[in-house]
């Protein structure tokens, strides 16, 4: 009987496999699958290699006219006319500064006639530099007025450049608009990427925004100058607490922080693990949550085994894990800014309005 190889007219292979030379099909095709599935990684190693040239991804937005024209609209008047490049500033940074909320919404709540607030967002592209941009973002920051909000909140974004809305649209609406927003980009990748291909990049931008926003805001009148605030999530918490010179601030302290989501590498966090109560927090004792069984129980490895498989999906489910919406983070801003007049009932009308809300895109 034939075999198969004899009736689909396939030669047989030489007796040490494919032999010194992979077949030029199998070449072309393993080349093309390889540079297509590491697409993420050549994006990395090209940003390694040359850090000014643009992502992949940032080439080509036909979204950028939708967001240019709701800018031009009015949606957000402080950038009409701006020192930050509206191109360089990428597409995480155009989709922060447009989709601020409107000053009809943030009436609405704040019951008063707010301004639309002001956001700077410096892309990486915009200088060659850690320093220079950083400068920018703070000449960008007095040009629109930024400090003369009542708060200034200077933020270290994720990986991507990505500006979580769910923090910073809260803030917004609980301030009446009363805030300014600063931030500025180290990468295009993903957090865990941009740790692998330059993990060097975010310490230094979020050192040098954070020094050159304190040194200017420290020479401003202790009495008339907006409250400091840093925030910073998932890797930008690790980026954000490595800026802060405790020596350097203890004479003009900034007046809070929000650090959602802090890795394990982060050194606070660190610090408060290695410095707990030996044998806390009994976690598996406290009063469990509605969706959490009773039925859960320590075991040794196989108790971890299942939380493993929880992170591996705890981007998946909204309010849980690491995917934190705005209703998660009103409480807490509240806490930080402690907002004139703030009460139970402020709080669920906000969490109301960002529960209507549909999800950002």
């Amino acid at each position: 009987m034939a075999s198969e190889r004899e009736v689909f007219g396939v030669p047989e292979p030489p007796e040490d496999g494919w032999g010194p030379h992979v077949p030029v099909m199998q070449g072309r095709l393993g080349g093309i699958v390889t540079i297509l599935g590491d697409w993420r990684g050549m994006c990395g190693l090209q940003l390694r290699l040359f850090p000014q040239l643009p992502h992949p991804s940032e080439r080509h937005r036909p979204r950028c006219r939708v967001i240019t024209f709701l800018v031009a609209m009015g949606i957000s008047a402080a950038f009409l006319w701006k020192a930050a490049d509206w191109q360089k500033m990428g597409h995480r940074g155009r989709s922060f500064i447009a989709r601020a909320p409107s000053a009809e919404e943030i009436s609405q709540f704040a019951g008063e006639n707010a301004m639309a607030p002001v956001r700077v967002y410096v892309g990486r592209r915009s200088e060659r530099t850690a320093r220079a941009r950083a400068e920018l973002a703070l000449l960008e920051l007095i040009r629109a007025g930024g400090f003369e909000h009542s708060a200034v909140v200077v933020v270290v974004p994720v990986g991507s450049g990505w500006m979580d809305p769910g923090w910073y649209d809260t803030l917004d609406i609980m301030l009446g608009s009363d805030v300014s927003t600063v931030a500025v980009q180290y990468s295009y990748l993903t957090s865990v990427r941009s740790l692998l291909a330059h993990p060097e990049y975010s310490v230094e931008q979020a050192r040098e925004l954070f020094e050159v926003i304190y040194d200017y805001w420290t020479q401003l009148p202790r009495d008339n100058r907006p409250k400091l605030y840093m925030h910073g999530m998932s890797q930008g918490v690790f980026n954000s607490q490595s800026t802060v010179p405790l020596r350097d601030v203890l004479g003009a302290p900034n007046n809070g922080t929000l650090w959602p989501g802090s890795r394990f590498l982060s050194p606070i966090w660190q610090h408060a693990r290695n410095d707990r109560l030996p044998g806390s927090p009994a976690w598996m004792r406290e009063e469990r949550a509605l969706d959490v069984s009773e039925e859960f129980r320590w075991f040794p490895v196989m108790t971890m085994f299942q939380l493993a498989l929880d992170m591996a999906i705890s981007l998946q489910v909204p309010r849980y894990g690491h995917f934190y919406v705005a209703p998660d983070y009103i409480d807490a801003w509240a806490e930080v800014v402690q907002p004139e007049g703030w009460s139970a009932k402020r709080a669920a009308g906000l969490k109301a309005i960002f529960e209507r809300r549909p999800a950002p895109l």
